[in-house]
C-alpha cells in the first residue's frame, strides 16, 4: 500500500479524552455547588489531591536516606515489586512463579503486558462492553483485535452475568480476557464469589487468558485482601497463566508518581526468568527504566509494619468516602 506523509501543518487536533475533558469542564465551571466525580482522585474541598499520612512519613524516610539518583534496572526497584506482589497475591501462588516488573502505573502495565502477549502469538483481546476507555486504545496500539463481552444490563442497571458467560463461551481459545479485579470501572458492579468461581472454571475450560486490571484494590470493601479475592482464586487454582496490571495511584494516592507493576504468573518456575526478561525488554523500548521516587515510597511502606498498618487504615477510610461519592452519583 502507498504510504502518505502528512505535513505537520495538516495534522488535525486530537479528540479530547472523555475523562479528562470532564475534569476540565469542572475546573471551568463557576458554580459553587459543583462536585467532581470524574477523575479517580481523592481530593480535598480545595480540589487538591490529598497526601496520605503514611505516604508523607514514608517519603520523609526516603529523603533522609537518599544517597543517589541513579537509574533503576529495566525491571524496576526490586523491593517495590516484591512488596507490591505480596499485597496483591499474599501467598496465593508461589512467588517463584511470578515475573514482576515495575511499570508506569496501571496504564504502563497494560501496555507492556499487551505488547508482550502480541509478541508471543496472542491475537484477540476481550474487554467488558462498559470499561475504562483507555483499555481500547492500549489493546489496539499493541496490535491485538479488540472484542467485547456483555457486562452491564443497562435497562436494569445490574450485572448481566449470563450475557457475560455466553460471550466468553464463544471466545476463541487463547483469547485474552480483561477482568476488573474489583471496583469495576465505570459501573461499580462487581461479581460475587460464586460468579467468579464460574468465570474461572469457564476460562480454564476454554483456555482463555485472564488479564486482571487491579486499579482499585482496597476501594471496594476497604479491605485489601477481600478486594483481591478474584485474582487469588485464579492464581491459586493452577496450573495457570495470568497477568495483572497493578496501580498505586488510587490506594496510595501516588497519582503523579506513576507507581505500578505488571505481574505475570507462569505454571512452572522454569518460565519465570525468561518471561521476566522478555517483559523487561518490552519496557526497555517504551521508557527504558522506571522512575524511582514513588516506588521507594511504596517500598518503605511495605517494609515498615507501622506504616503498613497506617496505610491500610487510610485505605479503609478512603473506601468509605468513595461509597459516599457513589451514592451522590446515583442519587
Amino acid at each position: 500500500m502507498p504510504h502518505t506523509i502528512v505535513p505537520f501543518i495538516s495534522i488535525k487536533k486530537a479528540k479530547k479524552d472523555a475523562t479528562f475533558s470532564i475534569d476540565e469542564d469542572f475546573r471551568n465551571d463557576s458554580s459553587d455547588r459543583k462536585v467532581n466525580l470524574s477523575v479517580g482522585a481523592y481530593k480535598s474541598e480545595e480540589g487538591k489531591a490529598v497526601i496520605l499520612k503514611s505516604v508523607k512519613q514514608a517519603e520523609q524516610k526516603v529523603l533522609e536516606g537518599e544517597t543517589n539518583k541513579d537509574y533503576l534496572p529495566m525491571s524496576g526497584l526490586k523491593s517495590f515489586t516484591e512488596g507490591a506482589r505480596q499485597v496483591l497475591f499474599s501467598g496465593s501462588v508461589e512467588s517463584s512463579k511470578i515475573a514482576s516488573i515495575q511499570t508506569l502505573s496501571g496504564t504502563g502495565a497494560l501496555r507492556v503486558g499487551f505488547e508482550f502477549l502480541a509478541g508471543f502469538g496472542r491475537k484477540v483481546a476481550y474487554v467488558p462492553q462498559q470499561t475504562w476507555a483507555n483499555h481500547h486504545a492500549i489493546i489496539k496500539a499493541a496490535g491485538l483485535e479488540l472484542r467485547e463481552y456483555k457486562y452491564l444490563d443497562t435497562e436494569n442497571m445490574r450485572l448481566d452475568f449470563e450475557g457475560m458467560m455466553d460471550d466468553l463461551r464463544m471466545a476463541p481459545a487463547g483469547s485474552v480476557v480483561v477482568l476488573h479485579m474489583c471496583g469495576h470501572n465505570p459501573t461499580g458492579q462487581d461479581l460475587n464469589e460464586r460468579e467468579w468461581e464460574e468465570v474461572h472454571a469457564l476460562m480454564e475450560e476454554r483456555s482463555l487468558l485472564p488479564f486482571f486490571d487491579a486499579a482499585y484494590q482496597g476501594f471496594t470493601s476497604g479491605d485489601l485482601d477481600r478486594d483481591a479475592y478474584s485474582l487469588r482464586l485464579f492464581a491459586s487454582a493452577g496450573p495457570t497463566e495470568l497477568l495483572v496490571a497493578q496501580s498505586f495511584s488510587k490506594n496510595m494516592g501516588l497519582y503523579g508518581e506513576r507507581a505500578g507493576c505488571l505481574h505475570i504468573v507462569v505454571p512452572d518456575e522454569a518460565a519465570t526468568v525468561p518471561v521476566h526478561s522478555q517483559a523487561s525488554l518490552v519496557a526497555r523500548r517504551i521508557w527504558s527504566n522506571p522512575p524511582m521516587h514513588g516506588a521507594k515510597i511504596a517500598a518503605e511502606i511495605f517494609s515498615n509494619d507501622d506504616l503498613l498498618a497506617l496505610w491500610k487504615s487510610e485505605v479503609e477510610v478512603r473506601a468509605k468516602v468513595q461509597g459516599v461519592a457513589a451514592q451522590l452519583f446515583f442519587t
